[in-house]
């Protein structure tokens, strides 16, 4: 019996011990699975706070860069504020709302106006939401108004670069180009095709070229079949790859360039040039003559005389001439410069002349026979110095500013010194039709010179006299610009190399050299070639004869140049140009034009400039 008892309550002794051990596990698996929960329900509740945090942040920038954003707007249409129409200091706070226009943060913006001689604007824009201080998040991006400046060569009529033209940079013209030198940047035109008024045929591209595509050789003056559409778009075909000729590329068609808004630009630079700059009225002779000089002076003089060369025709002597039209067509009077409507290359004396090839009316008016050399002098009376806001026009110097205006024709050279930023405009009152011309010849350059103690400009150790050598000290930190109403042009006696460092805009006609050309072949003897005028005048060279300035050797420019009619520093008299022929051919063999992409955001003062702003970089900060 008591053993019956012992095993009873050994049993009720384990069952008890069991439900012990059972409830602690039950105890222990509760606090697993809730401490679990606790865990997961943390996890979650970070996650979404984390979740919060980035949408939080990315609202932020959001708002940063909708004030970014904003501030491009308010540029595009006042350009040249930078104190967000407050006239103040910033920064500048502003409110940002949501769809249903309830306030939900703030963007700040600290701007940044561009340095002196720079059209870049930086603008800071840090984006936070309300009540929630670590929310905020920054962006930087800076604008940049490109001038005439971004392109090597831009045009506003048919252009053609010739054998010998090797072109640094981007081309563009608002009519077609013919190229067949070399490009080493993209080539571009406002037209898909057009008739090259250098030969008959059908439109071709609106970028072509006549060179032979490899392993061919040589160049062809006839229309070119595969240069030319097959079919009229849409859609646009894609012309061969001619990399021979565009290294990198051909673009056609794409958007205009603007010439006319130039005169606008002319009316500011008067204004800031009469305040802070120089401004020269009317000479009272031929125009100015500008030389800046080394020690950043300027020499002014005026030019009282030109020098011209005269060739001999039958019983009189005669000035080289060329039609105000057409650069490359020799005249005498200006009856030779009449042209049909249809085909300006065309020479016309009636309007049956021009409809009996289909070429229009015959334009007998509003073009003249230009008989001049466009070059200065050599004798002590050829030009003189003036007194200017009461000091001597020698040795002034320059204007802080660095605009120079002058209403009259202008000789420019010599050489700009480092850190030193010009603009120089020619432009006649009334300023949208004025008809002032800036004449070249001889070197413009940046802080390139002989080292004497004159220190000329020079583009090579064989301009320098006296045992100097060229040397090129420049550093990318100055400016040239040259901004003429009318023609920039190379003259007769301009040097055999001559180098141009400068920004060129011909806002309403061109940049080039006229075509020195006699209406026949001449004896190069001396005896049929004289000075004018002819008492105590010396050529540049110091020489007596003029007939070698017909032509030149090579013409390098590093900058930009812009023009409204055609372009051209070398013309044939009635065959392609051939260094190797005299009398058919006027100009420099070579031609070199450098693209100065510095000037592209960082322009002479006060520059025209092509457009609106562009975003040129973006960054978190």
């Amino acid at each position: 019996m008591h053993e019956l008892t012992n095993k009873i309550s050994l049993k009720k002794n384990i069952a008890k011990s069991n439900k012990g051990s059972l409830l602690v596990s039950i105890l222990v698996i509760t606090a697993l699975f809730v401490t679990l929960g606790m865990l997961a329900l943390q996890f979650i509740i970070n996650q979404n706070a984390a979740s919060n945090f980035r949408v939080d942040r990315e609202r932020a920038l959001q708002i940063a860069e909708a004030g970014a954003e904003y501030y491009r707007w308010h540029l595009a249409h006042v350009p040249e504020d930078y104190q967000d129409g407050t006239g103040g200091p910033g920064p500048y706070i502003h409110q940002y709302r949501d769809a249903n226009n309830n306030i939900i943060g703030t963007f700040t913006l600290e701007i940044t106006p561009p340095s002196s001689g720079s059209t870049v604007v930086t603008i800071k824009s840090t984006g936070q939401l309300t009540n929630k201080l670590n929310s905020t998040r920054s962006v930087t991006i800076k604008q940049g108004i490109p001038s005439f400046t971004k392109f090597a060569v831009v045009a506003n009529t048919d252009m053609r670069f010739g054998v010998g033209t090797e072109v640094f940079g981007p081309i563009h013209s608002n009519g077609g180009i013919r190229f067949d030198g070399v490009a080493h940047n993209l080539v571009t035109s406002l037209q898909y095709s057009y008739n090259d008024p250098d030969h008959t045929g059908n439109n071709e591209f609106g970028v072509h070229t006549h060179v032979n595509a490899p392993p061919a050789t040589g160049v062809s003056n006839t229309f070119r079949p595969l240069e030319a559409p097959s079919v009229a778009p849409p859609p646009y075909e894609t012309p061969p790859n001619r990399s021979d000729v565009f290294m990198v590329g051909r673009q056609f068609p794409v958007p205009q360039v603007d010439f006319n808004s130039i005169t606008s630009d002319l009316n500011t630079l008067k204004t800031k040039a009469e305040a802070n700059g120089i401004h020269l009225l009317a000479s009272g002779g031929q125009g100015y003559h500008i030389t800046f000089r080394m020690d950043g002076k300027v020499d002014m003089w005026i030019v009282n005389t030109q020098l011209r060369c005269q060739y001999y025709s039958g019983t009189q002597w005669r000035d080289y001439g060329y039609c105000s039209n057409n650069f490359n067509r020799i005249c005498t009077q200006t009856s030779n410069c009449n042209y049909c409507s249809l085909d300006g290359s065309r020479s016309c004396t009636t309007n049956f002349n021009c409809s009996s090839v289909g070429a229009g009316t015959c334009i007998t008016s509003g073009f003249s026979c230009i008989q001049s050399s466009h070059s200065i002098g050599s004798r002590a009376a050829d030009q003189s110095s003036f007194t200017y806001k009461t000091v001597s026009s020698l040795s002034y110097s320059l204007p802080t500013n660095g605009l120079i205006f002058i209403e009259d024709d202008v000789w420019v050279d010599g050489v700009v010194p480092n850190n030193t930023r010009i603009s120089l405009i020619a432009a006649k009152e009334p300023l949208a039709s004025g008809t002032a011309n800036i004449f070249l010849n001889k070197d413009l350059t940046y802080a390139r010179y002989c080292d004497n103690a004159v220190q000329n400009a020079c583009s090579q150790t064989s301009e320098c006299s006296g045992g100097a050598v060229c040397v090129d000290n420049s550093d990318n930190t100055s400016a040239i610009g040259l901004i003429t109403q009318n023609n920039i042009l190379v003259g007769y006696f301009s040097e055999d190399n001559l180098r141009v460092d400068a920004a060129l805009i011909a806002q309403n006609g061109r940049v080039g050299r006229p075509y020195y050309g006699a209406s026949f072949t001449i004896s190069t003897s001396n005896s049929n070639f004289k000075l004018y005028p002819a008492s105590g005048s010396l050529n540049p060279d110091g020489g007596t004869t003029c007939q070698q300035y017909r032509k030149r050797t090579s013409i390098t420019t590093f900058g930009s140049l812009a023009t409204n009619q055609r372009y051209g520093f070398a013309w044939t008299g009635y065959n392609l140009f051939n260094c190797g022929t005299f009398w058919n051919n006027s100009g420099y063999c070579d031609r070199t034009l450098n693209f100065d992409s510095n000037l592209t955001y960082a322009p002479p003062p006060d520059f025209p400039t092509t457009g609106q702003y562009e975003t040129l970089s973006w960054e978190e900060n």
